[in-house]
């Protein structure tokens, strides 16, 4: 089973249980039309930004990523403490998860706590290394077999299997370099390149384009992409019983293209429908638009554009999530194909 299909039945899990309803109306009070037009300047999930200390952020982050954090934090401060505390416990539970899925290599490195922590963006403001330090927590989520088991096909991706078995060669530099800040800035310049731009991820320098260092820290950038996207589904399933889906009878144009980090396409789409009406930045969608192999294909949103004044049409640029719910896959292909020089 691949770590897509696995999502897929985390997502109905959460969404087929009973008892969700109550988070679920909780949940949905932070995700608000409001969020959702702009480029994409902050990480997935967007649950794990309620832990954000909104008085740290001044100077840090966009005026636009400043009033989205503000606003959360004023929802998450106006709950009572049951509420709270069930808001915390559930983001404990995905942080568990998380480091469930590194474990192997954080037994090498404990510090990949911080470089896959697909937070990490906000590393100066998040509250999370202060919440996230207890064990005791309320599961509404998933148990602890289904845990191990998203960990176990985890742990055969690509990108996991690749970092672990250079894990050895690069260690030293992994605790000499500044890794997290590797990865983020690397991140960082796929999103600002948006799906449609091809980039030359590590500089001008060939030659030191494809080193083992550098090819570990794309290993760490798609696990963290991995991490990141299972995470938005599960946020996705405390905010809707189903993932948007946009047709051909929606589209109105779109258009593919093909970079050394991945497939992109960029869609003008019709808002016929309530559902095509809430999609926002960092979600995820399914395409089922006929063409190119484009059915029931999973995507993740970067720019979200409404046009008009009655904001009857959109304009999505997107990135299509391969089986391991990775944007970057083809970064991974071409690394493991590298062949050392001599």
């Amino acid at each position: 089973m691949s770590l897509l299909e696995k999502s897929e039945q985390i997502f109905n899990l959460i969404t087929n249980n009973s008892s969700i309803d109550e988070i679920q109306k909780l949940i949905r009070q932070f995700k608000t039309s409001d969020h959702g037009i702009a480029s994409k300047n902050y990480p997935t999930p967007l649950l794990g930004l309620l832990l954000v200390d909104p008085r740290k952020t001044e100077g840090f982050l966009t005026s636009y990523s400043t009033n989205l954090i503000s606003s959360l934090a004023e929802n998450f401060l106006s709950l009572d403490a049951a509420k709270k505390q069930m808001l915390i416990d559930i983001c404990n539970e995905i942080f568990s998860l998380n480091e469930l899925c590194i474990e192997p290599l954080k037994k090498e490195l404990p510090n990949y706590t911080y470089v896959l922590n697909p937070y990490n963006w906000f590393h100066d403001v998040m509250e999370y290394y202060k919440i996230n330090t207890s064990d005791n927590y309320e599961h509404y989520l998933f148990g602890s077999t289904e845990a191990e088991e998203i960990a176990s096909i985890f742990y055969e991706t690509p990108a996991f299997k690749y970092a672990l078995s250079t894990l050895s060669k690069v260690r030293n530099d992994v605790l000499q370099m500044h890794s997290e800040q590797a990865v983020i800035q690397l991140n960082k310049n796929l999103i600002e390149a948006t799906p449609r731009k091809g980039i030359n991820i590590f500089g001008e320098r060939d030659e030191k384009k494809l080193d083992i260092f550098n090819r570990h820290i794309v290993s760490l950038l798609c696990i963290r992409d991995s991490l990141a996207n299972f995470n938005q589904l599960i946020f996705q399933a405390l905010t809707q019983d189903k993932l948007s889906i946009i047709t051909r009878d929606d589209v109105i144009d779109y258009s593919l293209s093909w970079t050394e980090s991945g497939e992109g396409i960029a869609i003008k789409y019709l808002i016929n429908r309530g559902e095509l009406f809430a999609i926002e930045l960092s979600d995820l969608v399914r395409l089922n638009i006929g063409n190119y192999g484009l059915e029931n294909t999973l995507c993740r949103i970067e720019t979200h554009i409404w046009n008009g004044d009655f904001a009857d049409t959109a304009d999505i640029d997107s990135r299509i999530i391969d089986e391991n719910l990775n944007a970057y896959g083809k970064l991974i292909g071409k690394i493991m194909d590298y062949k050392e020089k001599n």
